[in-house]
């Protein structure tokens, strides 16, 4: 019965929240273009903004590297949160990862996310 009633008051206080939706950043723009799009997904009332984490998208193609990304619509934005779909541990050492979120942290006003996947 306990269990039951918890649960009850779980779905009654999640039903009081309301959605949120994010926009997902490109990776083939250039930089000027990635700001635009930031800031116009913020004018749209987007409440977050993410991007994701990878070496190539398709061959031969320039991938702007995933916190950079971020960096750049930290600067143009105000209230969205910021974050990767999912980053990969292996790629990155892990005091590197910590400031490059501690940077994000220094431009944005808002939270900085990342998935880990191991």
């Amino acid at each position: 019965m306990h269990f039951h009633v918890r649960a009850v008051i779980s779905v009654l206080e999640m039903s009081r929240k309301s959605v949120r939706f994010g926009a997902s950043l490109p990776w083939l723009t250039h930089v000027d273009q990635i700001m635009d799009i930031a800031r116009a997904s913020e004018e749209a009332g987007f409440s977050s903004l993410w991007t994701g984490d990878a070496l190539v998208v398709e061959p031969g193609a320039n991938v702007p590297e995933a916190w950079t990304i971020l960096t750049a619509a930290a600067m143009v934005t105000k209230r969205v949160l910021l974050g990767t779909s999912v980053t990969d541990p292996h790629r990155y050492h892990p005091a590197v990862l910590a400031q490059r979120l501690a940077t994000i942290d220094q431009f944005s006003t808002t939270s900085t996310h990342s998935l880990v996947n191991s």
